[in-house]
Protein backbone atom coordinates (compact mmCIF):
# COMPACT_ATOMS: atom_id res chain seq x y z
CA UNK A 1 0.00 0.00 0.00
CA UNK A 2 2.81 2.22 0.44
CA UNK A 3 2.88 5.44 -1.97
CA UNK A 4 -0.81 4.00 -2.69
CA UNK A 5 -3.35 6.66 -2.34
CA UNK A 6 -6.95 5.86 -0.72
CA UNK A 7 -9.43 9.04 -1.91
CA UNK A 8 -6.94 11.86 -0.78
CA UNK A 9 -5.37 10.14 1.81
CA UNK A 10 -1.44 9.31 0.36
CA UNK A 11 -0.15 5.92 2.33
CA UNK A 12 3.23 6.87 3.97
CA UNK A 13 4.41 4.13 5.84
CA UNK A 14 2.94 0.82 8.07
CA UNK A 15 2.69 2.12 11.71
CA UNK A 16 1.25 -1.51 13.45
CA UNK A 17 -0.55 -4.72 12.29
CA UNK A 18 -3.77 -6.65 14.33
CA UNK A 19 -6.84 -8.14 14.38
CA UNK A 20 -9.03 -4.84 13.58
CA UNK A 21 -6.87 -4.15 10.61
CA UNK A 22 -3.52 -2.78 9.65
CA UNK A 23 -2.67 1.29 10.21
CA UNK A 24 -0.45 3.31 8.24
CA UNK A 25 0.44 6.86 8.26
CA UNK A 26 -0.64 8.79 5.81
CA UNK A 27 -0.66 12.10 4.37
CA UNK A 28 -4.24 14.42 3.63
CA UNK A 29 -3.86 16.03 0.66
CA UNK A 30 -6.49 18.08 1.07
CA UNK A 31 -5.56 19.69 4.67
CA UNK A 32 -2.56 18.79 4.60
CA UNK A 33 -1.49 16.88 7.95
CA UNK A 34 -0.52 13.32 8.59
CA UNK A 35 -3.30 10.87 9.32
CA UNK A 36 -3.32 7.30 10.50
CA UNK A 37 -5.49 5.23 8.50
CA UNK A 38 -6.80 1.63 9.51
CA UNK A 39 -7.52 -0.31 6.94
CA UNK A 40 -10.35 -3.21 8.41
CA UNK A 41 -10.04 -6.48 7.75
CA UNK A 42 -11.06 -7.79 4.45
CA UNK A 43 -15.11 -9.19 4.74
CA UNK A 44 -15.17 -7.33 8.54
CA UNK A 45 -18.30 -5.63 6.80
CA UNK A 46 -19.87 -8.03 4.76
CA UNK A 47 -23.07 -6.37 3.15
CA UNK A 48 -24.49 -2.89 2.77
CA UNK A 49 -26.24 -3.13 5.88
CA UNK A 50 -23.41 -4.10 7.79
CA UNK A 51 -21.46 -1.01 6.41
CA UNK A 52 -24.42 1.39 7.37
CA UNK A 53 -24.54 0.15 10.27
CA UNK A 54 -20.71 0.98 10.90
CA UNK A 55 -20.91 4.27 9.48
CA UNK A 56 -23.26 5.52 11.60
CA UNK A 57 -21.63 4.13 14.88
CA UNK A 58 -17.91 5.79 13.26
CA UNK A 59 -20.25 8.97 13.56
CA UNK A 60 -20.72 8.45 17.08
CA UNK A 61 -17.21 7.85 17.49
CA UNK A 62 -16.41 10.85 15.96
CA UNK A 63 -17.98 13.13 18.21
CA UNK A 64 -15.73 12.18 21.02
CA UNK A 65 -14.54 15.13 22.06
CA UNK A 66 -11.33 14.71 24.75
CA UNK A 67 -7.71 14.89 24.50
CA UNK A 68 -7.08 11.97 25.70
CA UNK A 69 -8.77 10.41 23.11
CA UNK A 70 -7.42 10.08 19.29
CA UNK A 71 -10.12 11.25 16.81
CA UNK A 72 -12.22 9.39 14.32
CA UNK A 73 -12.08 12.27 11.77
CA UNK A 74 -13.52 9.51 8.58
CA UNK A 75 -14.93 6.20 7.36
CA UNK A 76 -14.82 5.20 3.60
CA UNK A 77 -14.14 2.79 1.17
CA UNK A 78 -12.24 2.41 -2.36
CA UNK A 79 -12.09 -0.65 -4.47
CA UNK A 80 -13.61 -3.16 -1.90
CA UNK A 81 -11.19 -1.76 0.81
CA UNK A 82 -13.03 -0.33 4.27
CA UNK A 83 -10.74 1.71 6.15
CA UNK A 84 -10.90 4.57 9.11
CA UNK A 85 -9.13 7.71 9.30
CA UNK A 86 -7.99 8.93 12.60
CA UNK A 87 -5.50 11.31 14.52
CA UNK A 88 -2.37 10.69 13.81
CA UNK A 89 -0.33 10.48 17.40
CA UNK A 90 3.47 10.78 17.44
CA UNK A 91 5.18 9.01 20.08
CA UNK A 92 5.46 5.43 21.31
CA UNK A 93 2.74 3.00 23.01
CA UNK A 94 2.38 2.03 26.75
CA UNK A 95 3.38 -1.53 25.81
CA UNK A 96 6.38 0.18 24.21
CA UNK A 97 7.36 1.89 27.85
CA UNK A 98 6.27 -1.06 29.98
CA UNK A 99 8.81 -3.43 27.63
CA UNK A 100 11.65 -1.42 28.93
CA UNK A 101 10.40 -2.41 32.77
CA UNK A 102 8.41 -0.50 35.52
CA UNK A 103 6.71 2.60 35.29
CA UNK A 104 7.53 5.24 37.81
CA UNK A 105 4.54 5.55 40.73
CA UNK A 106 4.49 9.22 39.72
CA UNK A 107 3.77 8.25 35.96
CA UNK A 108 1.41 4.88 36.55
CA UNK A 109 -0.97 7.58 38.70
CA UNK A 110 -0.44 10.67 35.86
CA UNK A 111 -1.19 8.05 32.98
CA UNK A 112 -3.59 5.65 34.89
CA UNK A 113 -6.08 9.68 35.40
CA UNK A 114 -5.62 10.29 31.70
CA UNK A 115 -6.84 6.78 30.86
CA UNK A 116 -9.41 7.26 33.51
CA UNK A 117 -10.55 10.47 32.39
CA UNK A 118 -10.90 8.69 28.48
CA UNK A 119 -12.56 6.19 29.72
CA UNK A 120 -14.98 8.47 31.86
CA UNK A 121 -15.70 10.73 28.72
CA UNK A 122 -16.32 7.99 25.84
CA UNK A 123 -18.77 6.14 28.59
CA UNK A 124 -20.68 9.52 29.11
CA UNK A 125 -21.86 9.54 25.39
CA UNK A 126 -22.31 5.52 25.68
CA UNK A 127 -19.22 4.13 23.89
CA UNK A 128 -17.33 0.90 25.50
CA UNK A 129 -13.50 0.62 24.13
CA UNK A 130 -13.77 -3.45 24.87
CA UNK A 131 -10.22 -3.92 24.20
CA UNK A 132 -7.93 -1.28 26.46
CA UNK A 133 -4.37 -2.44 26.15
CA UNK A 134 -0.71 -0.87 26.61
CA UNK A 135 -0.65 -1.17 22.87
CA UNK A 136 -4.00 0.72 22.40
CA UNK A 137 -2.06 3.71 24.88
CA UNK A 138 0.30 6.20 23.09
CA UNK A 139 2.73 8.60 24.80
CA UNK A 140 3.40 11.39 22.90
CA UNK A 141 6.30 13.18 22.58
CA UNK A 142 4.96 15.57 24.75
CA UNK A 143 4.27 13.12 27.36
CA UNK A 144 0.09 12.98 27.16
CA UNK A 145 -1.97 10.03 26.85
CA UNK A 146 -3.79 8.99 23.98
CA UNK A 147 -6.27 6.22 24.02
CA UNK A 148 -6.28 4.80 20.29
CA UNK A 149 -8.90 2.46 18.47
CA UNK A 150 -12.03 3.68 20.90
CA UNK A 151 -15.12 1.28 20.39
CA UNK A 152 -13.72 -0.64 17.37
CA UNK A 153 -14.12 -3.41 18.58
CA UNK A 154 -17.92 -3.33 19.58
CA UNK A 155 -18.32 -1.43 15.55
CA UNK A 156 -16.68 -4.81 14.12
CA UNK A 157 -18.76 -6.68 16.31
CA UNK A 158 -21.58 -4.95 16.17
CA UNK A 159 -20.60 -5.09 11.96
CA UNK A 160 -20.33 -9.12 12.17
CA UNK A 161 -22.71 -10.26 15.02
CA UNK A 162 -25.88 -7.84 15.79
CA UNK A 163 -27.42 -9.78 18.05
CA UNK A 164 -24.03 -11.73 19.77
CA UNK A 165 -21.48 -10.91 22.25
CA UNK A 166 -17.47 -11.31 22.27
CA UNK A 167 -16.50 -14.53 20.83
CA UNK A 168 -13.05 -15.23 21.66
CA UNK A 169 -11.03 -17.27 19.58
CA UNK A 170 -7.44 -18.77 18.78
CA UNK A 171 -6.65 -14.80 17.15
CA UNK A 172 -7.17 -13.17 19.89
CA UNK A 173 -5.03 -15.19 22.19
CA UNK A 174 -2.40 -14.49 19.52
CA UNK A 175 -3.17 -10.87 19.18
CA UNK A 176 -2.20 -10.55 22.76
CA UNK A 177 -5.33 -8.95 24.10
CA UNK A 178 -6.91 -11.73 26.18
CA UNK A 179 -4.77 -10.84 29.15
CA UNK A 180 -6.82 -7.53 29.45
CA UNK A 181 -10.55 -8.75 28.97
CA UNK A 182 -12.85 -9.05 31.45
CA UNK A 183 -14.30 -12.47 32.54
CA UNK A 184 -17.96 -12.01 30.65
CA UNK A 185 -15.68 -11.21 27.71
CA UNK A 186 -14.19 -14.35 28.26
CA UNK A 187 -17.75 -16.20 28.18
CA UNK A 188 -19.13 -14.22 25.49
CA UNK A 189 -21.36 -12.47 27.99
CA UNK A 190 -22.96 -9.01 27.29
CA UNK A 191 -19.84 -6.49 28.59
CA UNK A 192 -20.74 -2.80 29.69
CA UNK A 193 -18.43 0.13 31.38
CA UNK A 194 -17.18 -2.07 33.87
CA UNK A 195 -16.12 -4.24 31.01
CA UNK A 196 -13.24 -1.32 30.90
CA UNK A 197 -12.40 -0.50 34.17
CA UNK A 198 -10.88 -3.96 34.26
CA UNK A 199 -8.32 -3.90 31.21
CA UNK A 200 -7.98 -0.26 33.50
CA UNK A 201 -6.76 -1.91 36.67
CA UNK A 202 -4.71 -4.42 34.33
CA UNK A 203 -3.21 -1.69 32.60
CA UNK A 204 -2.38 -0.38 36.01
CA UNK A 205 -0.91 -3.44 36.80
CA UNK A 206 1.34 -3.91 34.40
CA UNK A 207 2.39 -0.10 34.54
CA UNK A 208 3.46 -0.76 38.06
CA UNK A 209 5.22 -4.22 37.83
CA UNK A 210 5.78 -4.78 34.23
CA UNK A 211 4.32 -7.96 34.55
CA UNK A 212 0.80 -9.13 33.31
CA UNK A 213 -1.72 -9.31 36.29
CA UNK A 214 -3.22 -12.77 35.23
CA UNK A 215 -0.63 -14.24 32.75
CA UNK A 216 -0.49 -14.46 29.26
CA UNK A 217 -0.92 -17.91 28.52
CA UNK A 218 -4.31 -19.54 27.00
CA UNK A 219 -7.76 -18.82 27.51
CA UNK A 220 -9.08 -21.50 30.36
CA UNK A 221 -6.30 -20.44 32.43
CA UNK A 222 -6.66 -16.68 32.13
CA UNK A 223 -10.37 -17.12 32.87
CA UNK A 224 -10.03 -19.17 36.04
CA UNK A 225 -7.58 -16.50 37.56
CA UNK A 226 -9.25 -13.47 35.97
CA UNK A 227 -12.71 -14.34 37.75
CA UNK A 228 -11.00 -15.89 41.14
CA UNK A 229 -7.62 -14.96 42.11
CA UNK A 230 -6.37 -12.04 43.59
CA UNK A 231 -2.84 -10.85 41.48
CA UNK A 232 -0.02 -11.27 43.99
CA UNK A 233 0.41 -7.20 45.53
CA UNK A 234 2.22 -4.67 42.90
CA UNK A 235 4.35 -3.81 46.17
CA UNK A 236 5.88 -7.23 46.49
CA UNK A 237 6.91 -7.29 43.08
CA UNK A 238 8.36 -3.63 42.89
CA UNK A 239 8.62 -2.46 46.03
CA UNK A 240 8.00 1.32 46.44
CA UNK A 241 6.19 3.73 49.32
CA UNK A 242 3.84 4.71 46.10
CA UNK A 243 2.66 1.03 45.22
CA UNK A 244 -0.56 0.54 46.30
CA UNK A 245 -1.90 -3.51 46.15
CA UNK A 246 -5.34 -4.31 45.04
CA UNK A 247 -7.84 -5.06 47.65
CA UNK A 248 -10.03 -7.80 46.45
CA UNK A 249 -10.26 -9.35 42.96
CA UNK A 250 -11.95 -7.81 40.25
CA UNK A 251 -15.09 -8.60 39.82
CA UNK A 252 -17.07 -7.08 36.52
CA UNK A 253 -20.20 -9.21 35.98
Amino acid sequence: MIGQTLSHYRILEQLGRGGMGVVYRSRDERLERDVAIKLLPEGALADPEARQRFRREALALSRLNHPAIATVHDFDSQDGIDFLVMEYVDGETLASRIAAGPLAPDEVAAFGARIAEALEAAHEQGVIHRDLKPGNIMITRRGDVKVLDFGLASLLQTAERPGGGWVTTQTDVKLGTLPYMAPEQLLGKSTDARTDLHALGVVLFEMATGLPAFGDDNTYSILIRSASVTPTAPAELVPGPATVAPARPLQCW
